[in-house]
């Protein structure tokens, strides 16, 4: 009841939140420089690793198809007068069922490593959704430059 007696109330008050210590406001900012930053650096380094995998398994993709098909081609350029050759239409025919299967599976293979695909993966990953799949893909070995690349 004294309070009420007295001639002047006075209200307590917090400390407005808004205003913040320029120091506190500088560390922020710097905080904040440094995990741009470091984010900018993942960013870079991710999307080389994408690039890396999507060339290895083109890469691949090609090794097998070329030595695939540079064997069926030696055996049917395999000199026919020679008995043991391949020569025979069973043989032919053998060539021809092995290599339609390999040659298209092959080709899906590469379909699913394309410039394409890969440009895909790098605008989901810059939007901040990579795929489970390839991010499960992406090994320690993508993400390290090869050595033609590291000036000395």
């Amino acid at each position: 009841m004294l309070f009420l007696a007295g001639t002047q109330a006075f209200a307590q008050t917090a400390p407005s939140l808004a205003r913040t210590d320029s120091l506190v406001a500088a560390s922020q900012a710097e905080v904040r420089a440094q995990r741009l930053a470091a984010e900018a650096g993942a960013a870079t380094d991710t999307v080389g690793a994408l690039h890396r995998f999507y060339a290895a398994r083109r890469h691949r993709g090609l090794l097998i198809a070329g030595g695939f098909a540079s064997v069926v081609a030696l055996g049917i350029a395999i000199d026919p007068t020679n008995p043991r050759a391949f020569g025979s239409v069973y043989d032919a025919a053998i060539i021809v069922i092995v290599a339609i299967p390999v040659l298209t599976t092959n080709l899906i293979y590469h379909a699913q490593y394309s410039h394409r695909k890969e440009r895909r993966a790098i605008e989901a990953f810059e939007a901040h959704y990579l795929p489970a799949a390839t991010k499960a893909r992406l090994k320690e070995k993508y993400f390290q430059l090869p050595a033609s690349a590291i000036q000395r």
